[in-house]
């Protein structure tokens, strides 16, 4: 299992032939018969390589020593490669052992170490280019991990074996994609090739193209264009191209890779990411081709917030009806502590990692925008990747970051998913009083907050008073309730924006660790308005809780009226009716509010959903944004002396009701 996906392996000693469709017997490797000794070790070819093959070329025959190394290594970039590693048996893909074995590097390594981070990467990676239902992966890690050079592989390898292919190269810059990916990445490793792993290519612009890497021959005229007419080649090509839209609008791609896509400045990947998905995607609608998208988020460009948006439509556990994510890609990431300090077996020392990067930060903690860049580099998560600098939001993004690190990994411990239902029928004024009833369900709209005493999943409640016929409720003085509900079936435009609620647990003397939080979320798009109402109207009746809502969506009010509960309404000090205002003022007022419970009280907030609402907030632009606006209200709520219903609202069934009795 690997980032929730179950890749297939061979049995130990065997591997999948793809040419003969068939699993075939080759054993495990042993470097050496003691376990200590048994570790990676590049095989290099006979030690009198240059001297056999100068006379095959020279005498026009075949050696037989040379042959049996070339058809080892075609095998093994084929069907991958068992050996023995500490005396565990370990396999490679194909892919993995070209990668280590004939993929230079330069600089002082000339050829990759093996890694079991890596091993596990390529596993990933093999599974997505074997699954029809997926175009490809998005990887993200930390700086200098070698994903640009394993990105390249992955383009070469293919390409470099099959007629008629084309493989492409974008990055953040048409640049950094010709010197950095196109050169560095694809020419140099396949200059120093052996020969039998390198096509034919076309050397009209030297031994080192500049361009693209033709695997054809070079232009011939006249007799000589005649004579080499039936000369067998590939016809296959590499090449890159600038980090525009639609660079490759029209081609057909076999292998593309999408270098530091998140570094990408003044392009909406989104949009250029369905083109080249488009390139990838045969006339039946099938994938045929893959991608690799790779970026660290360090210096990132562009919209956080879209990144993010990306990175979750790839997540590979959630799947449209035709078995695709979103984007068509699957997520991975690589934590920086997995990718440091390796002993001679590939395993990396985890602990001695995080306790390398955590003194990193520590240097620079006094200074917020540092301390944030400390950590985009080499983050521990995916929430640490796309963590955003303090100045780029009107919340203090520090706290709401580590509180978002803590939840994430806990938030199935800590929140119960479920639904609330009415125990027999609903509540109406002449019968008997209805109580709610939280069912714990997997996926359900509701989300409740562990260990919370007054609330116990099967515990039947209803936490209100039916007084002249009317249902008012009884706990305002230890919970406030807030929503932000949409009116509308349909939106005007196309996004689906969800209703949301939220119920806060006031502040107690008592327990203060345990108060002044937030304990139940609702964000859900109802396929009809009332349907939202009944779900808002369900916390207000099983908490008994007043509910405080934006006064310009009246749908809510006429709804809570027709059933009865108007007094279950806020009105807030000053007016007339119930509800608050969507105004300029009310919404600045609601920031100030969520500003200052940010500060004292963030680390007891437990849903990543409104931790990621006020990460991201942008205060022109609320409507985006209905978990922080549901809460926002909550807060307001809570702040300021609430009562319900108008006692000189000249209506039948409220004339006569003494509201302060009721709260006595």
């Amino acid at each position: 299992m690997i980032q929730g996906l179950e890749c297939h392996l061979p049995p130990v000693g065997q591997v999948w032939n793809v040419l003969t469709g068939q699993l075939e017997k080759t054993g495990v490797f042993e470097r050496s018969p003691r376990q200590k000794d048994q570790y990676w070790e590049r095989q290099l070819p006979p030690v009198d390589w240059n001297d056999r093959r100068k006379a095959e070329l020279r005498n026009g025959t075949i050696d037989p020593v040379c042959e049996r190394y070339r058809r080892q290594e075609w095998y093994r970039r084929l069907n991958g490669f068992w050996f023995m590693n500490n005396g565990q048996p370990t396999y490679l893909t194909g892919l993995n052992y070209f990668f280590l074995s004939h993929w230079y590097l330069g600089g002082d390594v000339d050829y990759g170490y093996y890694r079991e981070r890596d091993r596990k990467f390529f596993y990933f990676l093999q599974h997505e280019i074997e699954d029809p239902l997926s175009v490809g992966v998005l990887y993200v890690t930390r700086r200098r991990e070698g994903k640009t050079s394993k990105g390249s592989c992955f383009v070469y390898e293919p390409v470099s074996r099959t007629p008629l292919a084309f493989g492409g190269i974008q990055s953040k810059t048409e640049e950094d994609a010709e010197k950095i990916v196109f050169q560095r990445g694809i020419v140099t490793p396949f200059t120093k090739m052996s020969d039998f792993f390198r096509p034919t290519f076309d050397t009209s612009s030297g031994k080192e193209p500049k361009k693209r890497l033709k695997f054809s021959s070079p232009a011939k005229k006249g007799r000589a264009a005649i004579d080499s007419f039936d000369d067998e080649e590939l016809g296959s090509e590499i090449d890159f191209r600038a980090s525009t839209i639609g660079a490759y609008d029209g081609s057909k791609l076999l292998r593309y890779l999408g270098d530091e896509i998140f570094k990408t400045a003044n392009l909406n990947i989104r949009e250029r990411h369905r083109i080249v998905r488009l390139c990838c995607t045969n006339e039946r609608g099938q994938f045929s081709g893959k991608m690799l998208l790779t970026s660290s988020v360090e210096e990132i460009e562009g919209s956080i917030k879209d990144y993010r948006t990306f990175w979750e439509e790839s997540n590979p556990l959630i799947r449209n009806s035709n078995g695709r994510t979103t984007t068509g890609l699957s997520r991975y990431f690589l934590s920086a502590a997995e990718a440091l300090n390796y002993d001679q077996y590939g395993f990396e020392d985890v602990e001695a990692n995080y306790a390398f990067y955590m003194g990193e930060r520590d240097s620079v903690r006094h200074d917020i925008n540092a301390y944030n860049s400390e950590v985009r580099k080499n983050p521990f998560s995916i929430e640490e990747a796309f963590r955003m600098s303090n100045d780029a939001s009107i919340y203090d993004i520090n706290r709401i970051n580590d509180q978002l690190a803590a939840v994430a990994p806990l938030e199935e411990e800590l929140i119960i998913e479920g639904e609330l239902l009415w125990t027999n029928g609903q509540p109406t004024p002449n019968g008997p009083d209805t109580a709610v009833v939280f069912k714990e369900v997997k996926g359900g709209k509701f989300k409740l907050l562990r260990n919370q005493k007054f609330f116990k999943p099967d515990d039947p409640k209803f936490g209100l008073r039916k007084t002249q016929g009317l249902f008012v409720p009884i706990n305002g003085a230890r919970f406030a309730l807030s929503c932000d509900p949409f009116d509308h079936v349909t939106t005007v435009d196309s996004r689906r924006s969800n209703g949301a609620a939220y119920l806060h647990l006031k502040f107690d003397s008592m327990d203060p660790d345990n108060s002044d939080l937030p304990i139940l979320e609702y964000i859900y798009r109802a396929d009809h308005p009332k349907l939202f109402y009944d779900d808002v109207l369900k916390i207000c009746a099983f908490a008994g809780a007043p509910l405080l809502f934006e006064d310009n969506k009246q749908g809510i009010r006429t709804y809570f009226e027709e059933r009865h509960f108007l007094p279950c309404l806020v009105h807030l000090p000053g007016r007339q009716q119930p509800g608050i205002p969507a105004s300029v003022k009310s919404k600045q007022d609601l920031a100030e509010t969520t500003k200052a419970y940010i500060i004292d009280s963030c680390h007891k907030v437990y849903f990543s959903r409104l931790l990621t609402d006020w990460r991201d907030f942008e205060y022109l632009n609320t409507k985006q944004y209905d978990a922080a606006m549901a809460y926002g209200w909550c807060l307001v709520s809570n702040k300021n002396y609430i009562f319900a219903g108008n006692p000189s609202a000249n209506q039948e069934g409220t004339r006569n009701i003494d509201i302060n009795k009721m709260f006595r």
